[in-house]
This record gives C-alpha cells, sequence and structure tokens, in this order.
C-alpha cells in the first residue's frame, strides 16, 4: 500500500476531522438548517392550501386519532391533487421518505415535474452556499461577513458545477443504469430459478451503479473544493482537477465515502427500526420530531463529508 506523503490525511483521519470541524460549527449548521426551512416555506405554503380546504370539506370522522391518516380522504384528495399538491403522498411521511428517495436514486425513478421548480430552487440555493461552506472549512473563518463573501463570490463556478453534474448524472442514468438494468439484468434474471437470487444479483447492480454515482460525486465535489480552496478560476479545469485527485486518491476517496455511507446507513436503520418497532407511539407529533432530527442528521453529514473532502485534498493541492 502506498505511504501517503507527509501532511497528507487518510480516508479516516479525514473522516475524524471533517466530523471535528462540523461539531465545531453548530452556528453554521443551524444557519443552513433556517435558511432551507425558509426557502422550503413557499412550496410547503402551495401543498397546505389545497390540502387544508379538501379538509374543510371534508365531514369529521371520529374513529380516526391524532396518529392515525383517514385513508379515504387521502385517496379521493389525491385523486383530485395537481402540481405541488399531487406530491402529497404516504411517501412523504416518515421513514417512507428518505426510503423513497433512495429507491428513486437507484432505479431511476422519474420524479413528478411539478418538483422541478423546488429542485432547481435549492440547486440555486447550494449552489451559493457551497461557496461559504467550502471556504468556512479551508480557512477556520467563522466570519457571517466572509461566509457570505465567499458564497457570492464563487457562486457562478459553483452554479456551473452543478449544472455539469446535473447533466453528467442523466448521462448516467440513460447509459450506464439503462445497460444494467435494461439489458443487463433481463437477461440474468431470466437465467435464475428463484426470486431470492433476483433480488440479489439486482441488488449487486445497485451496487454496481451505486459505486459509479459516488464517484461522479466525488469528482464533482473535489472540483468544488479546488475551486474554492485551492484557487482554480476554470471550470473546466477544476472538473478535470477533480477527476484528476479521485483518481490519484482512489482509496483515500473510496474509504471516506464508505465511512461516511456507512453513519448513513446505521441512522437509517434505526430510524426505520423506531418506526417499524414503535408502531403508533411514534406517530403525532413524535414523528415529525424524529422526521426533523433526521433531516439535520442529514445536512450535518454533508456538512461533515464537505469539511472532510477539504482537509482530504489540503495536502495535494
Amino acid at each position: 500500500m502506498r505511504a501517503h506523503a507527509p501532511g497528507t490525511p487518510g480516508a479516516a483521519r479525514a473522516a475524524v476531522q471533517g466530523l471535528s470541524a462540523a461539531l465545531r460549527a453548530p452556528g453554521l449548521l443551524l444557519a443552513i438548517v433556517l435558511i432551507t426551512i425558509v426557502a422550503a416555506m413557499p412550496f410547503a405554503i402551495a401543498v397546505e392550501r389545497p390540502v387544508m380546504d379538501s379538509l374543510a370539506a371534508q365531514p369529521p370522522v371520529p374513529a380516526i386519532s391524532a396518529s392515525e391518516i383517514d385513508a379515504e380522504w387521502w385517496l379521493e384528495f389525491r385523486r383530485h391533487a395537481n402540481g405541488l399538491a399531487a406530491t402529497f403522498t404516504p411517501a412523504i411521511l416518515g421513514f417512507a421518505a428518505p426510503l423513497e428517495t433512495v429507491s428513486a436514486l437507484l432505479d431511476g425513478t422519474s420524479r413528478p415535474w411539478a418538483l422541478a421548480g423546488p429542485i432547481a430552487v435549492f440547486a440555486l440555493l447550494w449552489s451559493w452556499l457551497w461557496g461559504g461552506v467550502l471556504h468556512r472549512f479551508a480557512t477556520n473563518t467563522t466570519s457571517a461577513r466572509a461566509f457570505v463573501a465567499a458564497a457570492s463570490r464563487h457562486f457562478v463556478p459553483m452554479a456551473a458545477i452543478t449544472l455539469i453534474a446535473a447533466a453528467f448524472s442523466a448521462l448516467l442514468y440513460l447509459s450506464v443504469h439503462a445497460l444494467l438494468f435494461d439489458v443487463l439484468y433481463d437477461r440474468v434474471a431470466s437465467g435464475l430459478r428463484s426470486e431470492r437470487d433476483a433480488f440479489f444479483a439486482r441488488v449487486a447492480l445497485y451496487l454496481v451503479f451505486g459505486a459509479v454515482l459516488v464517484l461522479a460525486n466525488a469528482v464533482f465535489s473535489f472540483a468544488r473544493v479546488h475551486v474554492v480552496a485551492g484557487g482554480e478560476r476554470r471550470i473546466v479545469g477544476a472538473v478535470v482537477r477533480g477527476w484528476t485527485f479521485v483518481r490519484a486518491r482512489l482509496s483515500s476517496t473510496a474509504g471516506l465515502y464508505a465511512i461516511y455511507l456507512g453513519m448513513f446507513a446505521v441512522v437509517m436503520i434505526a430510524y426505520g427500526a423506531t418506526e417499524l418497532l414503535g408502531g403508533s407511539r411514534v406517530g403525532g407529533w413524535r414523528a415529525v420530531v424524529i422526521g426533523q432530527a433526521f433531516i439535520v442528521f442529514r445536512l450535518g453529514l454533508r456538512l461533515a463529508l464537505a469539511a472532510s473532502q477539504v482537509k482530504l485534498a489540503a495536502g495535494r493541492q
């Protein structure tokens, strides 16, 4: 195994440093949580209005408790809903929400066109945030003014990298994903004798495609790091440097992602087990609190991964 250059952290060390840096920046996490809540409010209101109008027009159902759902009303509401309101489905509740997101990511399920607006808004929002976040972890500067200045200064290259990453992801789904699941899986599954074997074959292909997605994410993530912390001014040059870095430090990069994916998987399993074993006891406001805590955890993990990427790249700038 090739030894790391002096001062260049490996995956485990970079993960620890990144987690430590994120834990020392609770204000940053809180600010991003509040910013994302404000950004989501217009879309939440757009869904809330038709839902509340529908509930107001429905006759009262006394048998429904605070932790239960009137399935008949929901079915009727979904039948007539359109736009963002049509996305108000059982998949948005509790553990089903992150599970459905992961499933859609691996299966390449198309998203409703009504979500194009929210997705575009949050893509632009994070294009602005990334400049400030990476500058914060690269320089340890805690000033809010420095954060805003860095976020604004790097917004255009961050947005361009996000756009390139989105286009490349679409290309992966049209090529690699289609080859794995529309061609290879059908041929493999047709020769298997049981549903269990077909399931494991599909899981194996999920792992392959997931690895490709992780590799692509790493390239574009380190491209952002090179723009903010490495002084790269050319967008294409930043992407090339991101690819060069990932290729040169493939084991460390893969190890870093494995650590963070492992942490995410552990919390996901705990989240699912809480709902499965807790039943109605984690319904109502408890379910809301747990769901919001999971969102905060995801944002915190995202910041920690960014900090770890900055630390990992620091020795190779």
